[in-house]
């Protein structure tokens, strides 16, 4: 019988379901595999029936063949599995325990594996339904097949949206006619109808590209009689454009002179609209600094406003280009500014601004400092400035009359819809001054002093005396301190020892896990967490990302699952720090499975 010379890709440690039915065939063109699955004994000598020694020497040949063939196309490193053996049933029964134990882990990655499957993007409909055929024929094979009509409905589950009139239709069939091979044709034909539609739409596409491309060409051959330039009309030509003046520009539009400022532009268009825009107020910024520029729809209220707000309530306002505060006092940090560098100008009255500086407020248990803060005590109303936030990266959501000020996820503060505009009321952290005095000393204690002094040196408090930075200190005199306190919390802990010994015998005898998080930056699918599993003897870690602690058992089953599948031996102890995440299932885990918790 002649064979194919086949080349197939060799057992390793992931693809022993595409090489079983690999070798499979290849056994069966070499016609080997009825030995292999152990429908064809060896033959007997019985002359009466035919069966002679030339039938023998040929059952023996095709039999080393067979083993030959299963031994050959396995990785060097799983070979040691079937050495010693010259049965190719007995080595094909010991690489299916090996790599497919007939155990309850085995089964449920099995039915986890038919519950995920879904059609992948641009994968069509006979490939996805042979994926779920050869899970079924797995399952099957351990004694747990599955219903037809878990089939149809796992086939029908993951289609994508362009399938969903033909999916509402087969869910109404009747029984008689739901089964899996009619439901497999109804989609392959409803693919085939929609790729010829989708074909169809694309030359609509080119031929409508095609008619665009040739109006563009024509459009290219106008000229302009005012400028000479082609592909537009004179009624279209930018240069006229130019010399129209722009009334649309609201506050955006920034007068070129002083002259200018708080003036409305003339009203001479009828245009209801056009008579709204040139009525609308405009803001003139003088300033040295070429930073400070920008809309302020919330500071023409502040400005104008007769109603004075508490100098605790601040305006979240998304147009101001910086922060304004009307009152000096809880500036943390504060430059003053003359008339002549800044000023703001709203309705033809000029406001001061006179400083800037840092302002530092708590809302809640969040200290925020803001920089740049303008300061003008004509104002009465505070401005938190959206702009400046959103350069920092801050990100602003609103709805139902509040306002969610948020950073990388968290949330800094909330703002409250009120009077038209979202106020909030943080708590203001006032600089202060820590000043000491003293009364004439002619004697001083040290200790005393030193404890006052957060238990600063003897030299720095000598210091303090000479260059007389506390008043009526005097009189202080150098000792040797001796400070329990101090000597107390400059003790050091003696570090300890690495181990370098190895508790364990061999690999999965020991193994150790614990959790590091949650971090403040998480992951691209929302990681918060990592999980690290080490094996005590070979030292080798695993590292898992994971959104939620809940997520720990279902991550060490699957790892322990690989782990005694790929060395071939059982996980003894497991040691972790007895935290939550490592209780109750996990317990009872390692109780059904005989491992020891310490």
């Amino acid at each position: 019988m002649a064979t194919f010379n086949v080349q197939i890709e060799k057992l390793d440690a992931n693809n022993y379901s595409n090489w079983a039915a690999d070798i499979k065939y290849l056994l069966l063109d070499k016609d080997c595999w009825s030995i292999v699955t152990g429908t064809e004994e060896i033959p007997v000598l019985d002359p009466d029936k035919g069966i002679t020694h030339r039938d023998l020497k040929e059952y023996r040949l095709r039999a080393s063949t067979a083993i030959s063939t299963i031994y050959l196309n396995i990785s060097p490193e799983f070979r040691k599995i079937i050495e010693g053996t010259e049965d190719a049933r007995v080595a094909w029964d010991s690489l299916k325990k090996f790599f497919e134990p007939d155990n309850r882990s085995r089964h449920m990655q099995l039915f986890s594996e038919f519950l995920a499957c879904k059609i992948l993007p641009g994968e069509n409909i006979s490939l996805f339904a042979a994926k779920l055929l050869r899970l079924q024929e797995k399952l099957k094979g351990i004694n747990h097949p599955i219903h037809e009509d878990y089939m149809c409905f796992q086939l029908l589950r993951y289609l994508p949206s362009r399938y969903d009139s033909i999916v509402q239709s087969i869910l109404r069939w009747s029984d008689d006619k739901f089964k899996f091979n009619e439901i497999q044709l109804e989609l392959v034909a409803e693919e085939s109808r929609l790729q010829v539609r989708a074909s169809d739409n694309n030359e609509e596409h080119i031929e409508a590209h095609s008619i665009s491309s040739s109006r563009k060409s024509c459009r290219k051959s106008l000229v302009c009689f005012h400028c000479n330039r082609s592909g537009h009309f004179r009624n279209k030509c930018p240069e006229l454009q130019k010399k129209v003046p722009s009334v649309s520009s609201g506050f955006d539009r920034i007068p070129s002179t002083s002259q200018d400022c708080g003036r409305s532009l003339p009203d001479t268009s009828p245009n209801p609209s056009s008579n709204n825009q040139r009525r609308r107020l405009r803001t003139k910024i003088q300033n040295t600094n070429p930073s400070f520029h920008g809309n302020m729809s919330y500071l023409i209220q502040a400005c104008t406003s007769e109603v004075s707000k508490a100098s605790d309530t601040w305006v979240f306002d998304t147009a101001a280009s910086h922060h304004f505060c009307k009152d000096k006092s809880i500036f943390n940090e504060y430059v003053p500014i003359s008339d002549e560098k800044m000023t703001v100008a709203v309705e033809g009255v000029t406001i001061p601004i006179e400083g800037k500086g840092i302002v530092n407020l708590r809302f809640g248990h969040r200290i925020l400092k803001f920089g740049e803060v303008m300061h003008s005590s004509k104002l009465n109303r505070n401005l938190i400035s959206g702009p400046s936030l959103d350069r920092k990266g801050v990100v602003f959501e609103g709805g139902k009359g509040e306002l969610r000020v948020k950073e990388n996820g968290q949330l800094l503060f909330k703002a409250f819809l009120k009077d038209g505009l979202y106020e909030v009321n943080p708590n203001i952290l006032n600089r202060k001054r820590v000043g000491f005095s003293a009364n004439s000393v002619q004697k001083l204690d040290a200790r005393l002093w030193h404890s006052r002094l957060a238990h600063i040196g003897s030299h720095t408090i000598q210091n303090t005396v000479k260059n007389k930075g506390v008043r009526g200190l005097k009189g202080y005199v150098d000792s040797n301190l001796k400070c329990e306190v101090c000597k107390l919390y400059k003790h050091r802990r003696t570090s300890f020892k690495a181990t370098n010994f190895v508790r364990s015998k061999a690999p999965n005898d020991l193994i150790f896990m614990d959790t590091w998080g949650p971090i403040k930056v998480t992951g691209r699918n929302g990681e918060r967490y990592y999980l690290s599993i080490i094996d005590d003897f070979s030292k080798k870690t695993s590292v898992y990302p994971l959104k939620e602690k809940s997520e720990v058992f279902r991550v060490f089953k699957n790892h322990v699952s690989r782990a005694e599948r790929f060395i071939g031996r059982k996980v003894k102890c497991i040691r972790t720090d007895n935290g939550s995440e490592f209780t109750n299932n996990f317990k009872t885990f390692c109780a059904d499975n005989g491992i020891k918790h310490e």
